[in-house]
């Protein structure tokens, strides 16, 4: 239905829907594979392995080390290290930022990816803190994102430091993002309108792949994987060195009938990176990722019609040259992306089935200066232009054509500085130059200071975005789009971070608080059929506390706790359907917690992990008071095993407890399954 474009779900009908049912909605669970008996029975023959293997009488790790439950079972090989060394932090875009913290550290890197055998980005975002995924149903299902009480569209989501094109939410579609070929992937929390530009006023997601000019040897690896639900999941990795020649290519493909009617899923992610030497000092690279897939959207189990018959179709591509200089202390990169994102929904409710094409152009020039280990600046310029263009596909719809256009130009700079003190700081600062609103200024500011063995830190930065395509496409027609407020926002924390224990483990706790101005949302008039755009003030706080630890040399744990508290300013959210001046912000739970325990042994891991959420708010109007949904606990088991130095197996278990629970009212969580694979290795 035509909420599932929305963050899932925000539509009136399907709000209309939830209220015409006063009974709960039953849980429902459809029959999995034959074969999870004998998936199961393999990951308990794995973790009995595991149990039973001698573990190592020394282990030799570094005092900069990330907690064990992070790392990859074997040491990192040169090439991971240079991979590492070539990857900007995404919070600075450094190579080696001054500014690092281990236990709020926002990078998981490929180690961690394989042991918990991560395969899509929703995996990630579910565990990390201050982060509240919802996602409607199943594996591919509509998804939303919500940073420390911020909207779904206050996140771009980047792919080797390029803009992936935003989808109809103004959020690229998360749930279609396969990261287990990935290096790495980065999250960063607070407003970075400052270095990104518009849309990061409340953090920005970037995913790293392999980069081919850091690519040593020739290497394929590919992984297999059945689950339960009829599920398929294959990867493959390439890369080739040919003297100046590096060649870096991957894809991802998953097939699953999910456990909800009408929710089969299929998915696959395509990319190339081809880097080339020209000469010592400078060399040329080309990104290409295309990304197809197709899922059923059976809708509200609230809703008299579900399941509903709707299919989403979905299209992306990036394509992205690079040249990049680099002379002693200074480099200067610039880069050029194209990108598409095409959405077709068809068997719609409300005749709503409809086409919606994106594309972009982006443009970004970059130079930095590292006069010292202690100092470290940049400037940059970027160009920006994004077309949106929504064609309804029924005779009978309620919505008309709808098409825009904005553009504009940036420029930006930062100084990161650690000072005699031992003090350090980062400051930026962005200024964008608008063709269809105002210009705006964008500042952060960060300081760090030691405190014995403790390190006391604050940052203040403000953000600003223009509408997306979803306040676009889905306005009367007779609404200008540029008579739209650009959104802002106004973000603040302050925290500590100690280690303990003789290093052995560390400790951190973050205190945050944000503002968001004129928020876009929309609401549906029921006499003249039309939706139109209101203003909506929201503002959050909470509490962030991380805790990570080494039992022993072998045995390590964390632990993540998030208060959040989120409510409206001013204005009616969605019109008032879902609160207004004073409520609470629907799907942010108040409290969220995440743990996991991870063993390492020499052939190697496995680990247990939990998830859980209490005190969930899904409705809040006047017309039925709030509504909230169950708190629920998943647990997950993983386990890997090396067959030989070129073969692993591996084995986990979603929601091993199978529990029923839902993220948003109506929209059933997948039940228990049972996942079996094997990764291979060929090359250096």
């Amino acid at each position: 239905m035509l909420g599932q474009f929305y963050d899932a779900p925000s539509s009136p009908f399907e709000t209309i829907n939830k209220k015409s049912l006063q009974s709960p909605p039953g849980k429902i669970r459809y029959p999995s594979m034959k074969h999870d008996l004998l998936i199961c029975s393999a990951f308990c023959l794995l973790f009995s392995s595991a149990v039973g293997q001698d573990l190592p009488e020394t282990i030799v790790v570094s005092d900069d080390r990330p907690p064990l439950a992070t790392q990859p079972r074997a040491t990192k090989s040169q090439q991971a290290i240079r991979q590492q060394e070539a990857v900007p932090a995404v919070e600075s875009r450094s190579n080696q930022p001054l500014l690092i913290s281990d236990v709020f550290d926002p990078t998981i890197d490929q180690g961690a990816i394989q042991d918990r055998q991560y395969q899509d980005l929703t995996d990630v975002l579910a565990r990390t803190p201050g982060v509240s995924l919802i996602q409607s149903g199943n594996k591919g299902a509509t998804a939303s994102l919500f940073i420390r009480g911020a909207e779904s569209n206050h996140a771009p989501v980047l792919l080797d430091g390029r803009r992936l094109p935003a989808g109809l939410a103004g959020l690229y579609q998360i749930e279609y993002l396969g990261i287990s070929t990935l290096e790495s992937v980065q999250i960063s929390k607070g407003a970075v309108s400052s270095l990104y530009g518009g849309d990061a006023v409340a953090g920005v997601i970037d995913l790293r792949s392999t980069d081919a000019r850091a690519v040593e040897e020739d290497l394929i690896e590919s992984t297999v994987e059945l689950g339960s639900f009829s599920t398929f999941t294959q990867s493959n990795k390439l890369q080739i060195r040919e003297g100046k020649l590096g060649v870096a290519l991957s894809n991802y493909y998953t097939d699953t009938d999910n456990d909800r009617p009408n929710s089969a899923y299929t998915n696959e992610n395509y990319r190339a990176n081809i880097a080339y030497s020209i000469n010592e000092e400078l060399d040329f690279d080309f990104l290409a990722y295309i990304q197809e897939s197709s899922v059923g959207v059976p809708g509200n189990e609230n809703g008299s019609s579900f399941p509903e018959s709707q299919i989403n179709d979905n299209e992306s591509l990036l394509l992205s040259p690079r040249l990049r200089w680099q002379h002693g202390d200074w480099e200067v990169s610039t880069f050029y992306s194209y990108t598409e994102n095409e959405l077709v929904a068809t068997d719609a409710p409300f005749f709503s089935d409809n086409s919606l094409q994106q594309t972009g152009h982006e443009f970004e020039a970059v130079a930095s200066f590292r006069p010292s280990d202690e100092q470290s600046y940049l400037v940059g310029v970027a160009a920006y232009q994004y077309d949106f263009e929504r064609q309804p596909l029924s005779p009978f719809s309620l919505s008309g054509p709808s098409a825009f256009r904005y553009d504009y130009v940036s420029v930006f700079a930062q100084a990161e500085n650690q000072w005699a003190n031992g003090w350090k700081t980062r400051v930026s600062a962005r200024h964008d130059f608008h063709n269809q609103f105002e210009d705006a200024t964008t500042v952060s500011a960060e300081i760090r200071v030691p405190v014995g063995q403790a390190e006391v830190f604050t940052k203040f930065a403000t953000g600003y975005k223009p509408p997306s395509g979803q306040d676009y496409v889905f306005l009367s027609p007779q609404i200008d789009p540029g008579t739209l407020t650009p959104e802002e926002s106004t973000t603040w924390e302050i925290g500590f971070q100690t280690p303990f224990a003789n290093e052995r483990g560390r400790f951190g706790a973050t205190f945050f608080a944000n503002e968001f101005d004129n928020l876009v949302d929309s609401s549906f008039n029921f006499l003249t059929f039309e939706t139109l755009a209101t203003v909506v003030d929201t503002e959050s706080h909470g509490w962030e506390i991380a805790l990570s630890y080494d039992f022993t040399e072998t045995v390590s744990g964390y632990a993540n706790y998030t208060y959040l508290d989120a409510k409206i300013r001013d204005g009616l959210y969605f019109g008032g359907f879902s609160g207004q001046a004073g409520d609470r912000l629907i799907r942010r739970p108040r409290h969220s917690f995440q743990a996991g325990l991870a063993a390492k042994f020499d052939r190697g891991n496995v680990g247990i992990e939990l998830t859980s959420a209490s005190n969930r708010l899904d409705s809040m109007s006047s017309f039925s008071g709030p509504g909230f949904v169950d708190d629920y606990e998943l647990v997950r088991l993983y386990g890997t095993y090396e067959l030989t130095e070129r073969i692993d197996v591996f084995a986990r278990v979603e929601n091993a407890l199978n529990q029923s629970y839902e993220t948003t009212s109506g929209f059933t969580g997948a039940g228990q399954s049972f996942h079996l694979g094997a990764r291979i290795l060929w090359g250096d």
